[in-house]
């Protein structure tokens, strides 16, 4: 009775000519003529790697085997069936489980001799050896162009383009979008701004197309400081895929300083990371209605840790619409904080800057709160430095000692100790970040001086009632609602002198949610240390009282 078979016919890239299957066919056809064997079925996978078993049609096949209605599955070469020693003998064990032989039109071995078995495992590994070299040659290459400054391939980021030795070189026009993009993340602008900017100017990205308001990929990319950066992206997993968020460990990434010309100085670049870093994304709200709000964005609720977001409800006979600040977390987690009124909150906010913080008779008195916070901001600085520097050292050495274990490990250790290494890895960076940021700042900081906070005020109080958000910001580092208090953390960079620092000069206002939401019923001044407040008549103290009394500050 005739032997029954499966054919198994394989190419590896897209770029081989679909004739090599049909060749493969016609030889395995041949061959089962020539020795009297029955085919049943044929199973093709196309632009399939054989290093691997994530193949559709021969799991199919390996699948199908456990019907047992055949006796063998014959292929060109063994190298068809897999290029991965370990596979090949997983599933040759598997199918002669079966009772299901492997046959090879041009290796004739004969696996039930010790010597066929002998020299086909001898095949299989040259064949991945051969695989090996290949890709170990490849990678050499590519980073050895790395090395260079050389791109391997894609397209370029904006703001450069590759010349004729495939160097990034700076595009003019894109490279001064890119400098937008930065200065205006630097100054604590949201995407949506900088996107809103970007349209307004008719600037493209690199594709011709609309900016939306997201810049990750752009603010986190070195090779606008002239880095280049090569071999950073982990394998793919078992299942073809790869997790684009999770770099290989340091010591195997290549990075080559000042590799092409940069587009953002250090600084910049630093001080976006930082930024970056620390800034926790407000969801929900309106966009529509966003600009609005004076102060959105820069709301966060004490008890629950959620920023506030812009709402609105209709009330009313009319249904006019009401403007609230709400907390973020208020639906999902029934936080028991209370709305605040926006006509309220932000009307209070530009009264105190109108009296206050932006009013030249002060300015003695907000210079010398100003170098007070200087001289306790110097202090931290230092103490925070030397701290990081210990912390990054610790981490290097732990690094050093755990990739001396990596040579040494078995394949599963290796993993894992890689693994550790990439977490640390990224742990010293944040560090390292944090520490450049912090030296950046000791060195912009100098003395501020009356006269020049008498003109920053003067700028800025001109510029309220145009752009009110826009001063907010700049005077304004975050508000606290609690219930009953509120914090309004006033920002001091500006009466520095260096508005860039990052870690910031702050004030701390302590303020009652009553006296703010009944604010039109009371006077209230303040002596740079509290807010004082009190009912403007009698009539005002009986509308005041009504409801929760007000305590005194």
């Amino acid at each position: 009775m005739r032997k029954k078979v499966v054919c198994y016919a394989r190419f590896s890239s897209s770029k081989q000519r679909e004739e090599s299957i049909t060749i493969q066919l016609e030889k395995i056809t041949e061959y089962c003529r020539n020795h009297n064997l029955e085919v049943l079925n044929q199973y093709v996978d196309e632009a399939q790697s054989g290093t691997n078993d994530r193949r559709i049609n021969f799991q199919k096949m390996i699948k199908d085997a456990e019907a047992r209605e055949w006796d063998y599955i014959v292929v060109y070469k063994m190298d068809r069936f897999s290029r991965s020693v370990s596979d090949a003998l997983h599933y040759q064990k598997i199918l002669q489980g079966y009772g299901i032989d492997i046959l090879s039109v041009i290796e004739d071995f004969d696996n039930e001799t010790p010597e066929g078995g002998f020299f086909n495992l001898i095949t299989m590994g040259m064949s991945q050896l051969y695989v090996q070299n290949l890709r170990r040659s490849v990678i050499a290459g590519l980073r050895q162009n790395a090395k260079k400054g050389i791109a391997t391939g894609g397209i370029p980021p904006l703001g450069y383009d590759y010349n004729e030795s495939m160097v990034l070189v700076p595009n003019p026009t894109e490279a001064e979008t890119v400098k937008i993009i930065f200065g205006m993340a630097a100054d604590g602008h949201s995407y949506t701004e900088i996107a809103r900017r970007l349209e307004s100017e008719g600037r493209k990205t690199k594709l011709g197309g609309p900016f939306v308001a997201n810049f990750n990929e752009i603010l986190k990319n070195r090779k606008y400081i002239g880095e280049y950066v090569y071999n950073r992206s982990i394998p793919k997993n078992q299942d073809g895929k790869r997790n684009h968020h999770q770099n290989k460990a340091e010591f195997e990434i290549i990075r080559i300083p000042n590799a092409h010309p940069a587009i953002i100085d250090q600084d910049t670049f630093i001080r976006v990371q930082e930024i970056l870093r620390r800034r926790v994304r407000r969801r929900g709200g309106h966009p529509h209605l966003v600009s609005k709000y004076m102060l959105a964005g820069q709301i966060k609720c004490q008890i629950c840790g959620s920023a506030f977001f812009g709402d609105f409800t209709y009330s009313g006979r009319n249904k006019s619409p009401r403007f609230r600040y709400v907390c973020g977390s208020k639906n999902a987690t029934q936080c028991a904080n209370r709305d605040i009124t926006m006509g309220s909150l932000d009307g209070f906010v530009k009264d105190f800057l109108r009296r206050y913080m932006l009013n030249p008779i002060y300015a003695k008195k907000w210079l010398e709160i100003t170098k007070n916070g200087i001289e306790a901001f110097k202090t931290f600085n230092k103490q925070r430095s030397k701290e990081l520097s210990i912390a990054i050292e610790e981490k290097e050495k732990e690094i050093k000692e755990l990739i001396q274990k990596v040579g040494d490990a078995k394949r599963n250790t290796e993993k894992l100790i890689i693994d550790e290494i990439r977490t640390l890895d990224l742990e010293q960076a944040n560090l390292s970040t944090e520490y450049q940021a912090l030296q950046i700042e000791l060195e912009r900081i100098r003395r501020p001086t009356q006269k020049m906070i008498i003109s920053e005020m003067k700028n800025a109080l001109s510029l309220l009632k145009e752009e009110p958000k826009n001063i907010a910001r700049k005077f304004i580092s975050k508000i606290i609602v609690g219930n009953p208090e509120i914090k309004v953390i006033l920002d001091l960079r500006a009466f520095s002198g260096v508005e860039k620092l990052v870690f910031g000069i702050g004030h701390t206002l302590d303020l009652q949610r009553e006296m703010i939401v009944k604010a039109k019923f009371v006077k209230w001044d303040y002596d740079f240390t509290k807010i004082n407040y009190y009912p403007t008549d009698e009539s005002s103290r009986v509308k005041l009282l009504s409801g929760q009394n007000l305590p005194q500050s």
